[in-house]
């Protein structure tokens, strides 16, 4: 495989004149002048056609794939095209683009056994980053590395490890310009027992399960589902032999869910190409980011004591959100300490039930007694924290119910009290920063997000709040921070309460749409498709931003939930198929662009 088989680029001169006249007569003749007009690469009835065709026999070999589809293609258009090139014939700007668009589906119908196998590979790796461990040492991302260069050479790429933080897969082209493409295989934290069928089967977050058309495990969706269908793209281009003016870096990032050492790293010591393709964020293609923001608030360890709880005083003692601050939590979790388990069961039941009767039937609340320690749970909806509108996050409910607890109950003063009641008259329920009073909205990025998602300790005893914060265009970081600088200034006044805060800010991201590589895109998105492509703006903030001319194409569909980082994470089979389908088309169309602009 890999061997130059023939295939022709337009103007290559093996084509006669007469020849090509002929064959252009028998084209008109089959199709008639009005249908050849409108031909093209195949839509998305005729790829249902062509993929239901292959649905119970897979192809062998792209000759016996052509073969097939020459004879009983879904159109004649389509059937010309792979006849003509059995013959080795040469095709024009758009007949090339149809074959390149065939291929896409050769891709996705002969190797979908093998992509799987791969994909459950790398999910069996849990590579979320380790506490103490720097990333490029973590042994989770080093198996992961050893796995992927396995993968690629079996495949006939080229394999590079770059220190552990960015793993290289290559396929060369004619010249020493190279398209560059980029995932990552580092995932966020997954806790098991958070993981479950809605019949109570359990689910392993880091075992691959197909079921019902879904592919489950933490990193299916974000993003090594992305990792596989690029690989599998790169590898049947190079068995197609098909020509490629520029070359295809594949740039794998071991570290971008924590910050992105690892790219930083590798810009300082290698040239990156001159436009990059993102595999993480949406389709048809995002050229406008959000900016990634941390916000961290931090009260002082009380000096509270259980002799409080002895007094009389009920005392919280632990509470828990996200793993990650760019999760919306499934659940949080308060554990509370007092003299009378369950006469304070039996309040915070009551005060749950009432906050909860104005919020939508996504939350509900368990209170248990346990060893002594009433334990209250507010389960919600995880979803990735750059879109807190796909879930409904527990945490701040779980602060409000604390805060209103503690104004009927006796509690003794705490951290995690303070932190409760920060979140719940700062943030309150929503995630638009209205309570707060920053509220502001970009008419193509959407508004400003704050999501409450973590809360978490020190070994001292000091309670952190973690917000994560999305900011559109319309304002600066340092704006940002002098408004919430002011807001919180003022609260201290009114409220009493200490605090330390720190925001790390990223400006939001905007590329020009224009362009014939964006153009190419879209019309790969519409085409396969069917649906409206145009450049769109994203919540996500992605790597792209670090690489020059970088936008993303794909792997999330408009119009569905994004289950990156959320519980019971799963990419649908269907969408897995269609980016193995665009990205080889897209791989081929934009290597091969006379220029990019």
């Amino acid at each position: 495989m890999g061997k130059n088989r023939g295939w022709l680029i337009p103007g290559d001169g093996r084509t006669t004149g007469a020849r090509r006249f002929v064959r252009v007569v028998s084209i008109l003749f089959a199709l008639g002048l009005a249908a050849c007009a409108s031909a093209g690469p195949p839509g998305p009835a005729e790829l249902q056609d062509l993929h239901a065709q292959f649905h119970t026999e897979r192809p062998q070999s792209i000759e016996e794939f052509l073969r097939r589809v020459a004879s009983d293609g879904p159109d004649a258009f389509t059937r010309m095209i792979a006849a003509s090139r059995l013959r080795g014939e040469t095709l024009n700007e758009l007949e090339t683009r149809a074959l390149y668009r065939l291929m896409g589906v050769y891709a996705r119908t002969r190797y979908q056994p093998e992509m799987l196998a791969a994909l459950a590979e790398l999910i069996a790796i849990p590579t979320y980053r380790r506490d103490r461990i720097a990333p490029h040492e973590n042994p989770a991302i080093r198996a992961a590395g050893r796995v992927l260069e396995r993968q690629a050479r079996a495949l006939g790429l080229e394999f590079e490890n770059a220190g552990n933080r960015i793993f290289v897969v290559r396929l060369r082209g004619a010249t020493p310009e190279e398209l560059g493409v980029y995932a990552h295989v580092d995932v966020v934290p997954a806790l098991a027992e958070s993981w479950g069928f809605p019949d109570g089967r359990p689910l392993d977050p880091f075992r691959m399960t197909v079921l019902d058309g879904k592919i489950y495990g933490r990193g299916a969706e974000d993003d090594k589902g992305s990792i596989v269908a690029a690989l599998y793209s790169m590898f049947v281009i190079r068995e197609s032999g098909l020509p490629l003016k520029r070359g295809i870096r594949l740039m794998i990032e071991t570290t971008e869910e924590t910050g992105g050492e690892g790219i930083h790293w590798y810009k300082q010591r290698f040239a990156l190409p001159a436009y990059n393709i993102g595999l993480d964020s949406s389709y048809p293609a995002v050229t406008a980011e959000k900016g990634f923001g941390a916000l961290r608030v931090r009260f002082r360890a009380s000096r509270a004591s259980a002799q409080h709880a002895a007094n009389g005083a009920a005392r919280v003692v632990r509470m828990q959100g996200a793993q990650a601050i760019n999760q919306i939590p499934a659940a949080a979790l308060a554990e509370m300490e007092t003299p009378d388990p369950q006469a304070l069961a039996d309040q915070t039941r009551r005060v749950a039930d009432e906050v909860l009767e104005d919020l939508p039937d996504d939350f509900s609340a368990e209170i248990r007694v346990q060893s002594g320690r009433v334990l209250l749970t507010v389960r919600g909806v995880s979803a990735h924290s750059s879109v807190p509108e796909q879930g409904a996050n527990p945490a701040p409910v779980l602060a409000r119910i604390l805060h209103r607890l503690a104004a009927e109950t006796p509690f003794a003063e705490s951290a995690w009290l303070a932190a409760a009641r920060f979140v719940s008259e700062t943030f309150g329920l929503d995630y638009v920063g209205r309570a707060l009073g920053v509220a502001f909205s970009d008419p193509f990025m959407g508004p400003l997000t704050l999501a409450v998602t973590q809360f978490q300790a020190d070994a001292g005893g000091a309670v952190e709040v973690g917000v994560n914060t999305r900011l559109p265009t319309g304002r600066t970081p340092a704006e940002l921070e002098a408004q919430l600088a002011a807001r919180f200034a003022a609260y201290k006044d009114d409220s009493g309460l200490s605090f330390t805060w720190t925001l790390e800010q990223a400006a939001p991201l905007f590329r020009s749409p224009r362009g014939a590589w964006i153009q190419n895109l879209l019309e790969i998105y519409g085409g396969v498709s069917g649906k409206r492509a145009e450049p769109i703006a994203s919540s996500g903030a992605t790597t792209a931003r670090e690489l020059p001319n970088g936008i993303n194409f794909g792997p999330s569909h408009p119009g569905q939930k994004y289950m990156g980082h959320t519980d019971n994470e799963f990419k649908s089979l269907d969408n897995f198929l269609f980016d193995v389908q665009v990205f080889t088309e897209m791989m081929l169309r934009l290597g091969n662009l006379p220029a990019m602009e």
